[in-house]
């Protein structure tokens, strides 16, 4: 499950709230004679993305079966080489403190 929402919502931060492929259907119909009856109401929803990081805490908790107050989620990059994992980059995506 996380490694599915996770990714999305980095996505949709970096995009104004929307994923890559809404973003790109969104321009590619700006550009058609028909853009006023498609715009006219919005075609896909805008994601909150404040309300993320508490869905997160409560799934975590519940997959865990104990109360989550801080969580930080990170990416890391890391290389296999001579039968050992080396960290190349860690990256900090999302902190929550409760």
């Amino acid at each position: 499950m996380l490694t599915y929402t996770i990714p999305k919502f980095v996505e949709c931060r970096n995009n104004g709230g929307y994923t890559l492929q809404q973003k790109k259907t969104q321009k590619s119909l700006e550009s058609k004679p028909y853009k006023k009856f498609f715009l006219k109401t919005p075609i896909y929803q805008k994601a909150d993305l404040n309300k993320f990081p508490d869905w997160l805490v409560s799934y975590v908790s519940e997959v865990e079966n104990r109360k989550i107050t801080d969580l930080k989620i990170f990416k890391i990059t890391s290389t296999y080489e001579n039968g050992n994992y080396a960290v190349k980059d860690k990256q900090l995506i999302l902190s929550y403190k409760n």
